[in-house]
């Protein structure tokens, strides 16, 4: 392997993935897209259509949608959308094909997005009395960069800034003979569809025509982004490798000690990232001058802003750790369970904040020794020793 594939020692069943990815990646000059397969394995038992367990998962979807007229405009919209832009496909002759699999799906709600309140997750570990799609799937090596990497160099420079590729895993075109196995159910008349006619219209099925998030997307993703990237390799090493140590999944984090520096590396992204379909949208940065230089329409004006889940406070360049959230609930009467859903939620990949997190599962491990109840209040000293912890925020 290349080192541009960042993958040092490899299984040889990851070795096979990624050399049979490489082999059957096609490019679309036309379409300025990449075409992938679905990484099956040789020896996958008999994958069955699933089709009745869709049928019974869409039924109570059916019910929840006919009781919420916004979320099925919501829900459809997306469907009517992806239609349009041939992201999914109505399934013409059902007859035609003999492997076939459906996937049922369901509304994730999103209330803190500003855009895409709604999220349709398919779901591919579905199955009854045999494997699940996902069961018949390699899901590929981890080929992401370090995230503890990514964030000391984006920390490391003078001008910082960050973007993300739009809607990346669907900008990757998915192979005609696989689109069979990700079939779901809808309704026929989609541009005419509301709950008063939700139970009357003709449900049909469609095929999904790009890569599916949950369905080994982040190995495609980042398999196809790396054979992308290996385009410019020979001519421009240096952006190739400031690239791959940039990107984690479809965030883009970066930097440089110049705002030409900069606007140079960016612009690069955008463009050889466009000629493989993905745009580059919600430009941030510490450097106000580059934010109007790249004059995005759809930036945002917030001084705080996330990186890679991070409180990032643009206009004094700080990360921010923010336990508001986390103090408050902790007005509710304290129990084992509260304790563990307390650590679980911080989130420090670089580990500042160890020592305080620490503490935190030295008192869980006392707690488990105790073989106290998981929801039995806290009391006595050990509701003082929690406490203590808490106020030391």
């Amino acid at each position: 392997m290349t080192s541009v594939w960042g993958v040092k020692e490899m299984n040889e069943c990851n070795y096979e993935v990624i050399d049979r990815f490489r082999h059957t990646i096609k490019y679309d000059n036309t379409l300025k897209r990449y075409n992938v397969n679905l990484p099956f394995k040789e020896d996958h038992p008999p994958l069955s259509d699933n089709f009745d367990l869709c049928i019974k998962r869409f039924k109570g979807l059916q019910k929840k949608l006919s009781k919420d007229d916004s979320l099925l405009k919501l829900y459809n919209d997306i469907f009517k959308e992806q239609l349009q832009n041939s992201i999914i496909e109505r399934v013409i002759d059902k007859n035609k094909f003999e492997k076939v699999h459906y996937l049922p799906h369901q509304p994730v709600l999103r209330n803190d997005k500003v855009t895409s309140k709604v999220r349709i997750v398919f779901d591919a570990s579905s199955s009854v009395d045999g494997p699940s799609l996902n069961d018949c799937l390699y899901p590929g090596p981890s080929l992401t960069t370090s995230l503890y990497g990514i964030i000391l160099r984006f920390r490391a420079q003078k001008i910082a800034f960050e973007a993300d590729i739009e809607k990346a895993f669907l900008q990757i075109t998915l192979s005609p003979e696989d689109r069979d196995y990700v079939r779901f159910l809808w309704f026929e008349n989609i541009n005419a569809l509301n709950k008063d006619n939700i139970f009357t219209q003709k449900i049909i099925p469609y095929r999904i025509c790009r890569v599916l998030f949950g369905v080994t997307s982040p190995f495609l993703l980042s398999a196809t982004l790396i054979t992308h990237a290996e385009k410019y390799l020979s001519d421009d090493p240096i952006f190739v490798n400031k690239l791959m140590n940039s990107l984690h999944v479809d965030d883009l984090n970066s930097g440089a000690d110049s705002i030409d520096s900069a606007i140079n590396f960016y612009h690069k992204c955008q463009d050889r990232l466009k000629e493989a379909g993905f745009t580059l949208r919600k430009f941030e940065s510490n450097c106000k001058q580059l934010e109007n230089l790249v004059n995005e329409q759809n930036f945002t004006s917030f001084n705080l802003t996330k990186v890679l889940r991070l409180l990032w406070n643009k206009k004094e360049d700080k990360l921010i750790f923010d336990f508001r959230n986390l103090t408050n609930n902790n007005d509710s009467i304290p129990t084992k369970r509260k304790v563990l859903q307390f650590i679980a939620s911080i989130y420090d990949p670089l580990g500042i904040i160890n020592p305080f997190i620490v503490k935190c599962k030295v008192f869980f491990q006392k707690l488990c020794i105790k073989k106290l109840n998981w929801d039995k209040p806290l009391e006595g000293k050990m509701l003082l020793v929690w406490q203590a912890i808490i106020n030391d925020i």
